[in-house]
């Protein structure tokens, strides 16, 4: 099989330590919460939608990042290069993120669908 072999008394070495491990817990929850509330809401959504809005669902979400992730693979060798490996992650991840987010924020400028909670 493969992947790297550690040995039984070798420790696992993370470059920034522990401010790097909380830094990488607030990315991931910031990254799956809006998906997690979505997804408590999809009976409700299914009511007003229908069932093919768990499809809809994941294309909202994913569409959006894969040019972006495209893009970053082309140039990640050249940002390497030029900054670095951590720098150069760094740099990926604050972009692909941004335009990301951009493009989500603009999607709901495109959606013409009522809100899916009842005006009070």
């Amino acid at each position: 099989m493969g992947g790297a072999v550690v040995a039984s008394g070798a420790r696992v070495r993370i470059k920034g330590r522990k401010l790097s491990v909380i830094r990488f817990l607030f990315v991931s929850i910031a990254y799956t919460t809006p998906w997690i509330i979505m997804l408590s809401q999809l009976a409700h959504y299914s009511k007003i939608y229908g069932p093919q809005v768990l499809l809809q669902l994941n294309i909202a979400y994913y569409l959006p990042s894969i040019p972006i992730l495209l893009l970053l693979g082309h140039v990640e060798k050249a940002l390497d290069a030029q900054f670095g490996s951590t720098a150069s992650m760094a740099i990926r991840l604050t972009l692909g993120k941004s335009v990301t987010l951009r493009a989500v924020l603009c999607y709901n400028l495109l959606c013409v669908a009522p809100p899916p909670w009842p005006y009070a």
